[in-house]
């Protein structure tokens, strides 16, 4: 091939080979200059439609016009042969330049070669292409410190098909993220971890997962985390979140990794990102984790159903941000919310959940199939615009059968009569479904307070709501900046007890530091307002799963639920309480009435998984966890929960197969020890479980307790039920009809410990 001419390409030297190509270097005869020429793989060449993909994604790569990115000049055929012609870089590999020292690249060259990597992927990832195989061999440094990214002509464009008919999946394995090894389709996000592992390789010299052969760094993606030991503290946590194996919890574009780079690179630290490391949050009871946050209902529990009662059905969708900025969607979301509130107070109305209704937020669907979804007649959809401290509200109520507007209007105002707007709209509404509120205080929600106080607190909201360790500290400051501005706010003193609840589960702050916060917190709302449910609830939440003062909680639902029957976040909580203690019936009937007000809930088929579970209802149980699934595929441990149906309904094999979808290990540690006890291999069922115990013997005593009691070791799960008893591990209130308890139960330790936890009997 040396010396020889290809069309007008006079062939010089081959500069490398790849399972996608040869390149060599070459001299355009036509042009006077010089190129790299790749030559496809003869399987892509010889096959007709495989190569019209690759001019397909070829001609968008060359496209691309970045300083960054190696710049594509042609797609040529010639003697049954394809090849592109391509900008010739003069420079070093990175892989070079890493391993060409005895020590790692200095911190100057780490920040800069990341950037421009991560400006190029940028630049590829707006215009919605991905290339697959970022690898320190694939970036090039020329003499000047310019960093050009090669091989984009292998790049996939957002809804083109990937080229893996040639029989193997496209990339280089140890750079690969787990979704890609698993030969799903992918996108940006997989780029993103390949660019994590190029960052760790400049850091340390070293791969994050590694093997002496395939299927060894195969598992090590996909069940290992990366040592971060021996990486300086401002580097870490982008190292985790680059390679987090949930592309959820990954960085999501390539311009968040160039806004942290600068932090760095101004001295600063990245923020820790919050991950799930505490099976707790994966066992029976992770519900709460959404019910604490935003989870509303409508069913009144104070009063037996009237069958012959009939209600007037309505959802309450998010307004929209029509700001100037498009930078007040706290505000317009805020707003929303506190008219669904007021509107679920009247019990001629069957308000659908906040969850529900917001479910549908920046999606393109028609009222008709929102309605259809919810199971609503009427749709009260809108906007704001938020300039300053003038308001405009507009608001239109929809009966979606008649596809007629019963009533629309403009609200003008100011910060300072807000209150006054919403009871307006609020009623306006009830008036046009010829609806007469029960009274005054009905529409009320709130206490006025200042609008400044009460923006801060919409803002806390908004905050809470998007969950995460940074979220979290900011809805802490914008509730204690309304505390300051009104320190007599019952309401932000419940926000800000949220947070701190929520800090504590996801283990952000430790158990009792944070239930302690939490309790004086909730207290102190309740010295300023007796009267407001939800700090009631709160407190209820706080004696649930600290205390474990369940007479206690059993009071305060109760009288959360007396002061705002309607409130769809305590009858939800109130569900969880009668699970806690054995009342699977009451429990069971209030979660099912809640799928058919949520019919769009996560939380709400989560929670009726977990509940059908406990009652031994397995199908219906797997039929809640894949309903979880087809609303977002992504959340964790739901495959787990499917798997431990499977094991109760005697069906090893199967719980294996779902518990193996799991991307998290310790989900796979648990399982595992489980599953291959029930298969008879114990062997492999001691190792998992040991594995298991080093891992997450701090937080996970009860899980451990679960697996020595389903494998029928009781003296050993009763030792660890007494270790999860002295850690207030919150997993104990799960412990109640616990199917994988069921051969201790009978032994007379079980009913000491029910009698220690004072649950009954």
């Amino acid at each position: 091939m040396i010396g020889k001419t290809i069309l007008h390409y006079k062939i010089l030297e081959m500069l490398g080979e790849g399972g996608m190509g040869v390149v060599y270097l070459a001299e355009d005869t036509r042009l006077e200059r010089k190129v790299a020429i790749k030559f496809l793989p003869k399987l892509i060449s010889s096959d007709s439609e495989e190569i019209t993909r690759f001019r397909i994604e070829a001609k968008a790569a060359a496209a691309l016009n970045h300083p960054n990115i190696a710049t594509i000049y042609a797609i040529e055929e010639a003697d049954d042969q394809v090849f592109l012609s391509m900008e010739y870089i003069e420079g070093v590999e990175l892989k070079d330049k890493i391993s060409s020292s005895d020590e790692r690249l200095p911190t100057k060259d780490i920040i800069n070669y990341a950037t421009q990597i991560a400006e190029g992927l940028e630049a590829a990832h707006n215009k919605g292409i991905v290339h697959r195989d970022i690898k320190s061999q694939n970036i090039m440094i020329t003499d000047t410190g310019k960093v050009k990214i090669m091989d984009f002509g292998l790049a996939k464009i957002k809804g083109g098909s990937q080229l893996t008919k040639i029989g193997t999946t496209v990339g280089t394995l140890a750079y690969m993220s787990p979704e890609q090894t698993r030969g799903e389709d992918v996108d940006q996000r997989t780029d993103i971890w390949s660019f994590g592992v190029v960052l760790y390789e400049m850091l340390t010299r070293q791969m994050p997962f590694r093997g002496d052969y395939d299927q060894a760094i195969i598992y090590s993606i996909m069940n290992e985390e990366p040592q971060i030991e021996g990486i300086d503290p401002e580097w870490r946590s982008m190292i985790t979140k680059l390679l987090t194996k949930n592309v959820v919890e990954r960085y999501q574009g390539a311009e968040e990794i160039i806004e942290d780079l600068k932090v760095i690179s101004g001295g600063g630290k990245v923020k820790r990102p919050l991950r799930l490391s505490n099976l707790a949050l994966a066992v029976a009871g992770i519900a709460l984790i959404l019910f604490a946050i935003v989870f509303y209902l409508f069913m009144p529990l104070n009063k037996k159903s009237d069958n012959t009662k009939t209600f007037t059905t309505i959802a309450v969708l998010p307004f929209l941000d029509m700001s100037p900025n498009k930078d007040q969607e706290y505000f317009s979301d805020g707003l929303s919310e506190e008219l669904l509130n007021m509107l679920a107070k009247n019990p001629k109305l069957r308000v659908t959940s906040r969850t529900s209704a917001f479910y549908f937020k920046g999606k393109d669907v028609d009222l008709k199939t929102i309605a259809k979804k919810l199971n609503v007649k009427h749709i009260l959809e809108g906007s704001v615009r938020k300039s300053g401290n003038e308001l405009r509200i507009t608001a239109d109520l929809v009966n979606v059968e008649t596809d007629a507007t019963l009533w629309s209007n403009i609200y003008n105002g100011t910060l300072n009569n807000i209150f006054a707007l919403q009871d307006s709209i609020s009623s306006s509404v009830v008036k046009a479904l010829n609806i007469t509120l029960l009274g005054k205080d009905t529409v009320k929600q709130y206490r006025e307070t200042n609008p400044d106080a009460y923006n801060a607190y919409l803002l806390g909201n908004y905050f809470l709501d998007a969950r995460g360790k940074e979220n979290y500290e900011k809805a802490i400051d914008y509730y204690k900046k309304a505390i300051s501005i009104d320190p007599k706010y019952a309401q932000a003193w419940v926000g800000l007890s949220s947070v701190h609840g929520m800090q504590t589960i996801s283990e952000l702050i430790p158990v009792d530091e944070g239930y302690r916060i939490a309790r004086q917190e909730v207290e102190k709302a309740l010295e300023l307002d007796p009267n407001l449910a939800s700090a009631h609830s709160r407190l209820g939440w706080i004696k649930l799963n600290y205390d474990w003062d369940w007479e206690g909680a059993d009071r305060s639902y109760k009288k959360a639920l007396k002061l705002d029957p309607g409130d769809a976040a305590i009858i939800s909580e109130a569900s969880v309480l009668s699970r806690t203690l054995g009342r699977l019936d009451e429990g069971l009937s209030l979660i099912r009435r809640s799928t058919e007000l949520n019919p769009v809930s996560i939380s709400a088929y989560k929670e009726l998984g977990v509940i059908t579970y406990y009652s031994g209802l397995y199908d219906e149980s797997i039929n809640a966890y894949k309903k979880v699934l087809e609303l977002n595929s992504n959340i964790p441990a739901i495959h787990l929960f499917i798997g431990l149906d499977y094991l109760e309904k005697g069906k090893p094999d199967s719980a294996l197969s779902e518990i193996m979808k799991e991307n998290i290990p310790i989900m796979h540690m648990y399982g595992y020890s489980m599953v291959y006890y029930a298969q008879d291999k114990m062997k492999e069922s001691d190792k998992m479980l040991a594995d298991f115990i080093k891992t997450d013997h701090e937080y996970g005593a009860y899980q451990i307790a679960e697996v020595y009691g389903f494998r029928n070791d009781k003296d050993k799960a009763f030792e660890w039920l007494e270790r999860a008893y002295d850690q207030r591990d919150g997993g104990l209130t799960a412990i109640k009809g616990d199917p994988l308890l069921h051969n201790i139960i009978n032994d007379p330790r079980y009913t000491a410990f029910l009698k220690k936890l004072k649950l009954p009997l």
